[in-house]
């Protein structure tokens, strides 16, 4: 009875052991495990197994259906500085080690924002990721993909006396031209009735053109004067009338800052060009308006005296009175 036993244990033991299908053997990719070829073996389009290019460790059995179960995938290999190292064969044998020699195949670290991308500079062993970004004098150059180069100076900062004039933004930063801080005020604005004087500085983050000035000539009703006006950022304003003559017959008047002339009165005279009226001699007066002395007296042979406003009322007296009268009337 034990040697009944024993060999119905063998027995048992031999049918529940798989064979793989060898060098030659018929086999099917889809199979059982016993219609795959074995280890190092792969199926061919024949349905024969046939051994891997290289024979280890390749593949094993129940990977090795297709021929690709006999290769390796070469992946980037992520050790360089911003950027990994591609294979120079995308798949190797199954033993064989990817290569990473060529440094040209390098992939650098990039995205559609060049702000914080990265471009190949260099070949081989100086081959180098380098940002999309470098600085330039006063501000920075982003790299031109379309172009394999770098675009102009995008300057960000100004020197002391300058400051930044805005054109656009980018990577977070506003750019522009640097500009001074301080111009001639005649240099930008238009006085179409005198001469433009002063500066204009830039003061937080505007300009200042409260030194503006435009200074020239003016015609008053009954003389001659200055005047100075100052720029308020829209026009000319604050406008100050310095009276310089007055025509005769009138003065500058009782004001303290006189926009214009005023007719001396009666009592008074004044003279061409001057500002000044003088008083008649003690005695004497005047009509308002008079011109010169003469007219503080009444002269024989020139002045006249009226009854009321009618001319036909009015006589001249004789040359023989003389000029010492007082002139009540003319």
């Amino acid at each position: 009875m034990t040697r009944i036993y024993a060999f119905f244990f063998i027995l048992l033991c031999t049918h529940s052991i798989a064979y793989a299908v060898g060098v030659g053997g018929v086999c099917d990719p889809s199979g059982s495990a016993e219609q795959q070829c074995d280890n190092n073996l792969y199926c061919n389009e024949m349905d024969e197994c046939q051994r891997c290019p290289v024979s280890y460790p390749n593949s094993i059995q129940g990977q090795n259906n297709m021929i690709e179960s006999c290769y390796t995938n070469c992946g980037a290999k992520p050790n360089f500085y911003h950027g990994t190292w591609l294979p120079d064969d995308s798949t190797v044998y199954y033993g064989d080690v990817c290569q990473y020699t060529n440094s040209d195949n390098i992939s650098c670290d990039n995205s559609a924002d060049p702000c914080i991308g990265f471009h190949l500079e260099g070949t081989g062993d100086n081959s180098r990721c380098v940002s999309n970004i470098t600085e330039c004098e006063s501000g920075f150059k982003i790299y031109d993909s379309a172009t394999s180069g770098w675009g102009e100076c995008l300057i960000t900062e100004c020197e002391s006396g300058y400051h930044l004039e805005i054109t656009g933004r980018m990577c977070e930063q506003n750019h522009g031209n640097c500009v001074s801080d301080t111009h001639t005020c005649e240099s930008e604005l238009t006085c179409d009735y005198g001469e433009i004087t002063g500066t204009f500085h830039w003061q937080e983050n505007a300009y200042d053109y409260s030194e503006c000035e435009c200074t020239g000539p003016v015609n008053l009703n009954h003389g001659t004067g200055t005047k100075l006006c100052t720029w308020d950022n829209n026009s000319w304003s604050n406008c100050q009338i310095t009276l310089e003559t007055c025509i005769a017959g009138y003065w500058q008047g009782e004001s303290e800052n006189p926009t214009d002339c005023t007719q001396v009165s009666a009592g008074y005279y004044s003279a061409e060009n001057e500002l000044t009226r003088y008083a008649c001699p003690a005695g004497s007066t005047s009509a308002a308006g008079s011109t010169d002395i003469t007219a503080c007296y009444m002269t024989g042979g020139t002045t006249q005296i009226c009854d009321g406003d009618t001319p036909a009322n009015c006589f001249t007296l004789p040359d023989n009175v003389g000029s010492i009268y007082y002139h009540g009337a003319q």
